[in-house]
């Protein structure tokens, strides 16, 4: 399958190019390729090396992908193919430092994933793993061919306002990870901005699409609960208390640090708050907002108990999510 224009960049003199997809806004020199390392400048045009290059593709269901208030216990299929614009140890994954061309890939057309989702009668399909915006164009024309699923995305958040706004408009929902909390974080550890991941926040947020906010914490930096804190009082001010919040462990679980998390964000107002510790039900269980009642239940494989009837709760109080 061969590379795909890139949708967002521009041309610049001596065959040089601007690419304009994420925040880290690289001049590419002809035969370069971007920070992402998969947009690389081919004699003047900037070309998606990903497109339609699928690495991982498996069914899983929606919790295990990430996802608490939309569909719950339903399957879905997670496909991602390479490339990642944020760096850091603390993130580094199987794939980091390997020669990207080099990765075994299936390439798959944006109609034919149409297809084998129908064979396999599942109507949910989820891009994360490595970050799916770098995939922008495949993941554009899959939306597009595949009107008949929905379509959701787990993302740094990293990326330009225009390309993330066309693209929300067209899927169903996204959780975004949210990896610190000061710009000097996400410039020294990341070397990237923290402004543009909580815009991307925000847009999924005023384009109505359902969104759920990942933590990651990491003892090192975490343990005074600056950041904890400082992403309540934003997610309540900016998105308000009926955003999901999960706070999940990076490299080393400290399971005082998670409940910590949850218990602050509970106490500030937050609606529906999540601190995934293993073999703790309590941390990944949803409760009714009014009445405190448990409504669904769950354990490290999956749902346990599910009361929730017409995405209400026995009192009549309806519970912010998508149910069916």
């Amino acid at each position: 399958m061969r590379f795909k224009e890139a949708s967002y960049y521009k041309k610049l003199s001596d065959k040089k190019v601007h690419c304009k997809l994420c925040p880290h806004k690289c001049i590419v020199g002809n035969g370069e390729t971007g920070k992402c390392r998969v947009k690389q400048n081919v004699n003047g045009r900037l070309k998606s090396m990903n497109y339609g290059k699928i690495y991982l593709s498996q069914q899983r269901n929606i919790e295990d992908v990430g996802f608490f208030h939309f569909m719950p216990g339903s399957e879905s299929v997670l496909i991602s193919s390479v490339g990642n614009n944020l760096e850091g140890e603390w993130y580094a994954d199987e794939l980091s430092g390997k020669d990207i061309e080099n990765i075994p890939v299936v390439n798959q057309s944006s109609i034919k994933i149409g297809g084998e989702m129908a064979k396999k009668k599942i109507n949910i399909l989820c891009y994360g793993e490595q970050e799916p915006m770098m995939s922008y164009e495949y993941i554009e024309d899959i939306v597009n061919n595949n009107n008949n699923l929905k379509h959701l995305v787990i993302t740094n958040g990293f990326v330009e306002n225009e390309p993330l706004r066309e693209l929300v408009k067209k899927i169903d929902g996204a959780i975004i990870e949210i990896r610190g909390m000061t710009p000097d974080f996400y410039e020294n550890v990341l070397s990237g901005k923290i402004e543009p991941v909580l815009n991307s926040a925000k847009v999924v947020n005023e384009e109505k699409k359902w969104l759920e906010i990942y933590m990651p914490l990491i003892p090192e930096i975490h343990y005074s609960l600056y950041d904890v804190r400082k992403i309540i009082s934003w997610t309540l001010d900016n998105l308000g208390s009926d955003v999901p919040l999960h706070f999940i462990p990076k490299n080393f679980l400290d399971e005082s640090l998670l409940k910590k998390a949850r218990k602050i964000a509970i106490d500030a107002g937050i609606n529906y708050a999540y601190a995934h510790v293993p073999n703790w039900e309590e941390g990944k269980t949803t409760f009714c907002s009014g009445c405190k009642r448990k409504l669904i239940v769950r354990n490290d494989k999956g749902i346990i108990e599910n009361k929730l009837i017409n995405g209400k709760c026995q009192c009549g109080k309806s519970i912010a999510g998508i149910w069916e």
